[in-house]
């Protein structure tokens, strides 16, 4: 069998913070705002990483690149 040509891809990852301690509703209010983001991308919300690392927890996600859009002319008629 041969081996199929390498191709190289490019994720942006997210990463939003919570320090800690926190309540619960900053934590609720983290979660639904990440699981919306990866809703609105057809992700699911188990795609997300959370890890906790010193006194902050950490929620990690791939998100789909934006398109490059071109540059807007103003001034111009």
């Amino acid at each position: 069998m041969s081996v199929p040509p390498r191709r190289e891809v490019h994720e942006i990852r997210a990463e939003r913070t919570l320090p800690l301690p926190a309540s619960l509703v900053d934590l609720a209010e983290l979660l639904d705002v990440v699981r919306g983001e990866l809703g609105s991308a057809g992700q699911p919300a188990t795609d997300a990483v959370l890890r906790v690392h010193g006194r902050a927890l950490t929620v990690a996600y791939v998100v789909p690149e934006q398109p490059k859009q071109a540059p807007k002319a103003v001034g111009f008629q």
